[in-house]
C-alpha cells in the first residue's frame, strides 16, 4: 500500500509541473505573435524562459526516473519475497514428502519383518564366510536352537553337508549366473538339530550385494513329513500294483463271464470266460454293443430296460438277474443267467454284466424231472409184492441218493447264479478302478490313487467273504463228521450270499442272536446247507406277499440250542404239512423246485443229532425250528442284524 501511495504522489507532482510548463508556454505564445515581436522581448527574459523550461524538463525527467527506480525496486523486493516464500514452502513440502516416504519405508520394513517372523519356513542370513547374521523364529524351531546359541556361528553346525558339497562354489554359482532367488528350486540336504538328530531339509539360497559385501539368504523347509508321505505313497503304489495284478487275475480266471459297458451299451472290457463263452476275440467285442450276444427278442428287451432305467431311474432289470437266451458268434443259441448292476466312476455311469451258462444246469433239471417220473412209475410197478416192494425200496433208496446228489448239483447251479449276482458289483468295481489307477499315476493324482486302492481293497474283502461262504457247498461231506461249531458263525457265513438279493427284492431281514455264541456238535457243511434251503424257501414264500419279512433267531431253551427261521409268506396248507419231508414233494410249479430240499434237510438234521419242527398257517407264514444239544460252551455276545 505504501509503494502504491508514493507512486501516486510522484505522478501528481509530474502532472503539476507539466501543467505549469504548459501555462508558461501558452503565455509566451499569447504575448508573442511573431518573430518580430519575439525580438521585442528582452534577451534575459527569453533566456529565463528557456532556463525555466529546461529546469521543468529536468525536474520532470528526474521525477520520472525516481518513480521508475522506486517501481523497479518495489517489484524486485516483491519478487524476492515471493522467491523466499516459495523456497520455504518447497522446503516444507519436501520435508513432508520425506517424512511420508520415511513412514512408508518403516511400515514396509515392519511388514517384511512380520512376514519373515511368521513364515512357516526357516529363514537365515549368512555372510560370505558362512557366519549366521540373522534368523527367524521358524529357523530356531526347525533346528531346536536359541537365538544367542546360533547367531555368529558358522552355518556348518546345522548344515555340514552344505559345506561338504562345496558351499562356496554353490554360492558363487548363484552370483555368477545372477540368480538372486532359488526359492522353490533349491536342493535337498541333511539338517542337524541341537540334539545331534538329523532330518531332511530343502534349502534355497538368494544373494544380495551391498557395496563390497555379499549376504546370502537361506530359506529352509523340513521335508520329514513330505518324505513320510512319499514313502506311504510309494508303499501304496506298490500295494496297488500288487492288488491290480491280483484283481486282474481274479477277474481273468473267474468262471463267470464278466463285461463292462457304458450307457450306450458299448462294451469297455471283457474277461477270458466271456471270450470263451461267446467265441469272440476281445478286439471283436470291445467297442461293439453288448446286445451283439443276444438274439431277438432279448436284444430289444435289454435295450428297453436300459433306456427305461436311464430315463426314469426305475430298476426293472438293474440288480435283478434273469434268464435269457445267449447267441454264440457261430449263431448257436444257449440259455444263460445275466445279472446287471450299475456304478459311477468320475461322474460317468457304467454297467457290469456277469453271465453264467445254464446249459449244464438245464440238463440236470431235465434229467431230474425224468428221474422223478421214472421213480414214480417204478414205485407203482413194484408195489404189488412185499419182496418186490423191499427190493424196489432198496433200489429206490440208491436211486434217491443219486437224485439227492443231482439235486445238490442243481441247487449249487441255482445258487451259483445268485452268487454271480452277489459278485457282480464288487468285481465290476474292482475291474474299472484297477484300470483307473495307471491314469491317476500318470496325472500325478497320488492321493486319489490311495483312495482308489482302499476302494479296491474293500470290494475285494466283500468278494472274498462271498467266495468263503460258497465253500460250504463246495466241500465234500459224504460221511457225516460232527465237530464243535459256532452256530452264529454259520449263520453269518450263509447270510453273505443272501443279503443283497433280499435288499433287491425288498425283503426285510432281521437276525437276533442270543446273548451267547452257541457251540453245537454238528457238521458245519450240512448245517449250512439246511439253513440255505430254509432261507431259499422263505424267500420264495414272501416274494409275492405285500409283507415281506424273514427273521432268524438263536436262543437257549432247556439245555438245548434253537435256531428259528420264520417268514410272513404264503404258508403251507394243512393237507400238505405232513408231506413236506417226503422226497420229490413240492408245492412249487414244475421247473421251480426239486422237492428234495426239505427231505434232504430232514435227513441231515437227524444225522447231526438234532430235530426239525415246523409251524405254518396258510397266507400268514411259516416257522422252522432246528433244535440241537448244547455243548455247554458259550462266548458272551449280543447282536441284532436287520
Amino acid at each position: 500500500m505504501e509503494n502504491n501511495s508514493a507512486k501516486f504522489s510522484y505522478i501528481k507532482i509530474a502532472v503539476i509541473l507539466a501543467f505549469l510548463y504548459w501555462i508558461v508556454e501558452s503565455l509566451i505564445k499569447f504575448f508573442i505573435f511573431n518573430e518580430k515581436e519575439l525580438d521585442l522581448i528582452p534577451t534575459d527574459i527569453r533566456e529565463l524562459t528557456m532556463k525555466i523550461t529546461v529546469v521543468i524538463f529536468i525536474i520532470s525527467f528526474g521525477i520520472w526516473t525516481e518513480i521508475s527506480s522506486n517501481k523497479m525496486h518495489n517489484q524486485f523486493e516483491h519478487e524476492k519475497s515471493l522467491i523466499e516464500n516459495t523456497k520455504i514452502e518447497t522446503f516444507q513440502n519436501a520435508a513432508r514428502i520425506f517424512k511420508s516416504e520415511n513412514e512408508q519405508y518403516l511400515d514396509s520394513l515392519n511388514i517384511y519383518k512380520s512376514i519373515i517372523e511368521t513364515a512357516v519356513d526357516g529363514i537365515a542370513t549368512i555372510n560370505e564366510n558362512g557366519i549366521i547374521k540373522s534368523i527367524n523364529k521358524s529357523f530356531l524351531v526347525l533346528f531346536n536352537y536359541k537365538a544367542e546359541e546360533i547367531i555368529g556361528q558358522n552355518i556348518s553346525i546345522i548344515m555340514p553337508s552344505l559345506i561338504n558339497l562345496d558351499a562356496g562354489k554353490y554360492l558363487n554359482d548363484i552370483t555368477e549366473i545372477n540368480i538372486h532367488s532359488l526359492v522353490g528350486a533349491g536342493r535337498e540336504l541333511i539338517g542337524h538339530k541341537s540334539d545331534f538328530s538329523i532330518f531332511p531339509i530343502l534349502i534355497s539360497i538368494s544373494a544380495n550385494s551391498e557395496k563390497e559385501t555379499t549376504l546370502y539368504t537361506l530359506i529352509t523347509r523340513d521335508l520329514t513329513k513330505q518324505k513320510e508321505d512319499q514313502k506311504k505313497l510309494s508303499d501304496a503304489n506298490e500295494e496297488s500294483f500288487k492288488n491290480l495284478q491280483k484283481f486282474k487275475s481274479i477277474i481273468e480266471t473267474a468262471f463267470d463271464s464278466v463285461s463292462i459297458f457304458n450307457t450306450d451299451g458299448i462294451v469297455q472290457s471283457v474277461n477270458n470266460s466271456f471270450i470263451k463263452l461267446f467265441g469272440y476275440e476281445s478286439n471283436e467285442i470291445i467297442g461293439k454293443n453288448i446286445n451283439l450276444i443276444m438274439p431277438s427278442p432279448f436284444r430289444e428287451e435289454h435295450n428297453t430296460y436300459l433306456n427305461s432305467y436311464l430315463v426314469t431311474g426305475i430298476k426293472n432289470m438293474i440288480g435283478v438277474g434273469r434268464e435269457i437266451q445267449g447267441k454264440h458268434k457261430n449263431g448257436t443259441m444257449f440259455p444263460l443267467f445275466m445279472s446287471i448292476n450299475d456304478f459311477n466312476e468320475n461322474g460317468e455311469k457304467f454297467f457290469t454284466g456277469i453271465i453264467r451258462d445254464l446249459s449244464d444246469q438245464k440238463k440236470y433239471e431235465r434229467k431230474l424231472l425224468v428221474a422223478k417220473e421214472v421213480a414214480e412209475i417204478m414205485s407203482e410197478q413194484l408195489s404189488n409184492t412185499n419182496e418186490s416192494l423191499v427190493q424196489s425200496i432198496s433200489d429206490t433208496d440208491k436211486f434217491q441218493n443219486q437224485m439227492i446228489e443231482s439235486s445238490k448239483m442243481a441247487s449249487l447251479g441255482a445258487m451259483s447264479s445268485g452268487m454271480a449276482h452277489e459278485l457282480n458289483q464288487p468285481l465290476g468295481a474292482i475291474l474299472l478302478k484297477s484300470q483307473l489307477i495307471p491314469k491317476l499315476i500318470d496325472t500325478g493324482k497320488f492321493e486319489k490313487v490311495v483312495q482308489v486302492v482302499d476302494d479296491i481293497k474293500n470290494q475285494s474283502i466283500r468278494a472274498k467273504k462271498i467266495m468263503d461262504s460258497l465253500r460250504i457247498f463246495s466241500r465234500e461231506d459224504k460221511n457225516t463228521v460232527l465237530e464243535k461249531c459256532d452256530l452264529n458263525r454259520i449263520i453269518i457265513d450263509i447270510l453273505t450270499m443272501y443279503t443283497q438279493e433280499f435288499e433287491l427284492l425288498s425283503i426285510n431281514l432281521e437276525v437276533n442272536f442270543g446273548k451267547d455264541s452257541f457251540i453245537i456238535l454238528a457238521s458245519y457243511v450240512q448245517i449250512g446247507e439246511i439253513l440255505s434251503n430254509l432261507l431259499s424257501n422263505a424267500r420264495d414264500a414272501v416274494k409275492e406277499m405285500s409283507l415281506k419279512n424273514i427273521s432268524i433267531n438263536t436262543y437257549a431253551e432247556n439245555k438245548t440250542i434253537v435256531l428259528e427261521v420264520a417268514d410272513t409268506g404264503c404258508g403251507i396248507s394243512k393237507e400238505h404239512i405232513d408231506n413236506i419231508y417226503e422226497p420229490f414233494f413240492t408245492t412249487k410249479p414244475i421247473g421251480k423246485g426239486t422237492g428234495l430240499g426239505l427231505s434232504l434237510s430232514y435227513s441231515m438234521i437227524k444225522d447231526n443229532g438234532g430235530e426239525i419242527i415246523v409251524n405254518s398257517t396258510k397266507n400268514k407264514g411259516t416257522t422252522f425250528k432246528l433244535i440241537f444239544q448244547s455243548q455247554g460252551e458259550t462266548n458272551e455276545q449280543n447282536n441284532t442284524i436287520s
